[in-house]
């Protein structure tokens, strides 16, 4: 018996955590700002780049 209440504690705390884990899956931030220097690029890009030099 107390087996029993011992494993349904553990599945119980095992099933808890993965769902607190998993809660954060999939959450997006709601506004994302470009990286330093994007505004100073010109687009669109060729590729290769055509660098003369």
């Amino acid at each position: 018996m107390l087996l029993k209440k011992y494993s349904f504690l553990a599945v119980l705390c095992l099933s808890l955590s993965a769902l607190v884990f998993l809660s954060g899956c999939g959450v997006k931030p709601s506004r994302l700002d470009p990286p330093p220097g994007a505004e100073d690029t010109e687009f669109p890009n060729t590729y290769p780049s055509s660098v003369e030099g």
